[in-house]
């Protein structure tokens, strides 16, 4: 294997474990993402709840 093969091949390698840890950590900052939105939602909800409960 020539030396620039080689140099390609690691890099390469390199690039793709670099890649799966920046899938990784887009992947859990949309989890959060989701979950805060849920809270959102859910929190706006009773906001509204409690509203019409004390007629305000």
């Amino acid at each position: 294997m020539t030396k620039f093969k080689r140099h390609t091949t690691e890099e390469m390698n390199n690039w793709e474990k670099t890649q799966a840890t920046e899938l990784a950590k887009i992947r859990a900052s949309q989890h959060h993402l989701i979950y805060n939105l849920v809270a959102y939602v859910v929190i706006s909800i009773i906001e509204y709840w409690l509203a019409e409960i004390s007629k305000s």
